[in-house]
Parts: structure tokens; C-alpha cells; sequence
């Protein structure tokens, strides 16, 4: 059974599948407002497609904060950097 945190996570990967990027931010930071690192990287990714680097910075930034091995995170974060 998935907690709240995950079915929230899951539940803004489909928002975004479905082009609602709007509803699918805010599902991620109540996801990441849990702890889920993962919605801090979709979050960031979002932000990052939304031409935010400064945003897209902060979410990888606290995925890191959540799980410090994220290694998706810190690929995310050296190409975020490599672009400017």
C-alpha cells in the first residue's frame, strides 16, 4: 500500500503526463513537503523546462537535502550547471 507522499508523487507524474503542469507542481511539492526526493527532481525538472534555473537549482538542491545519494539529483544539478 503506498503512504500519501507517494500516492501524491505518482499522482503529479500523471498530471504531467497529461500536459497539467500547474496541478502537477504543486503535487510534487506536497510530495517533496514529505520527503519524497523524487518529486523535488520532477519538481525541478519542471522548473528547469520553465526556463527557472534558479528553481530548478533549489529542487535539486533539496532532493539532495532528502536523500543524499540521489544520484539522479546530482546529474540533474551538473547539467543544470553546465548550462550556464
Amino acid at each position: 500500500f503506498l503512504g500519501d507522499e507517494m500516492g501524491q508523487y505518482y499522482h503529479a507524474l500523471y498530471l504531467e503526463s497529461e500536459g497539467k503542469i500547474n496541478l502537477a507542481s504543486q503535487e510534487y511539492e506536497r510530495a517533496a513537503a514529505q520527503g519524497v526526493s523524487e518529486a523535488a527532481i520532477g519538481r525541478g525538472i519542471l522548473a528547469q523546462k520553465d526556463g527557472d534555473k534558479a528553481g530548478a537549482e533549489k529542487w535539486y538542491m533539496e532532493a539532495l537535502r532528502l536523500n543524499p545519494e540521489s544520484s539522479e539529483a546530482r546529474v540533474n544539478l551538473a547539467m543544470l550547471i553546465q548550462e550556464t
